[in-house]
């Protein structure tokens, strides 16, 4: 990420903190400015070479339909100079993941259903194809996500993923999940935190391991426990794009390692 880009969202999250009437529609609207605008070379050349009373009229013309929160964000945003259009983009789709997590009636709840999605796809070769970018159209793969979610999930979950499937940007569906997780929880105030371990912890073990997240990156963060034997015991634990891992398996494949020199 480029130091304009750093202080055009910096600038942007402000406004959307701050932006009076924000609701889920908003959000739903920013994400759809994002895949509009990605979806369009020559709009994205104009958003950037258009300046002053042109760019606001070019702004007025596209974007005429959004309501007045969305439309304030997105000003902020437009109006500010990023190091690229696609760290643009991802900043407006920033923007509208943080809009619905904001909004939520319960934030932490839409990170679990996002991650419980990626989890479901990861066991369905053909589900996970079938939502990659390089099989359908973005519109197909929106309304397969909205199929599959509708009634299952909260709507701001279902809103985020159906974006994600429609707009990867060569990301594959584990990394889309996670984006999207760590946002919505980044948004009240919480990192992301997945503990891969043999079997469920109990509540004692979970609060000892928020106990240890929260001592080594200094605030709270939203738990989801993926249970997986094959790591034999202990905890492996992907804090962003940091893994700690404790696991008996990974222990084991240090000695075998160190056995072989």
């Amino acid at each position: 990420m480029g130091s304009a880009t750093r202080t055009a969202l910096a600038g942007a999250r402000q406004v959307l903190a701050s932006t009076p009437g924000l609701d889920r529609a908003a959000g739903g609207q920013l994400l759809a400015a994002a895949r509009l605008i990605g979806s369009s070379h020559g709009l994205q050349s104009a958003l950037f070479a258009a300046d002053g009373t042109a760019a606001t009229a070019m702004r007025d013309r596209v974007f005429a339909e959004l309501s007045a929160p969305a439309r304030s964000v997105l000003e902020s945003a437009l109006s500010a100079s990023w190091s690229s259009s696609g760290e643009l983009i991802a900043g407006i789709e920033e923007l509208g993941i943080r809009a619905l997590a904001l909004t939520a009636d319960d934030a932490d709840a839409v990170a679990r259903e996002l991650d419980a999605v990626g989890q479901l796809v990861a066991t369905s070769a053909e589900l996970e194809l079938a939502l990659s970018g390089t099989r359908g159209t973005p519109e197909s793969r929106g309304a397969l996500v909205d199929r599959l979610l509708d009634g299952r999930t909260s709507p701001e979950a279902r809103t985020i993923m159906s974006h994600l499937v429609r707009q990867p940007r060569g990301r594959r569906i584990g990394e889309l999940v996670r984006t999207g997780a760590e946002l919505v929880a980044d948004a009240v105030g919480k990192g992301f935190a997945t503990v891969t371990v043999a079997k469920s912890l109990t509540d004692t073990q979970l609060a000892e391991v928020a106990q240890t997240v929260r001592e080594r990156y200094g605030r709270d963060h939203l738990l989801v426990q993926v249970v997986d034997p094959s790591v034999l015991g202990g905890a492996r634990i992907q804090v962003g794009h940091e893994v700690i891992d404790g696991s008996i398996a990974a222990r084991l494949t240090d000695l075998t390692l160190q056995l072989a020199r």
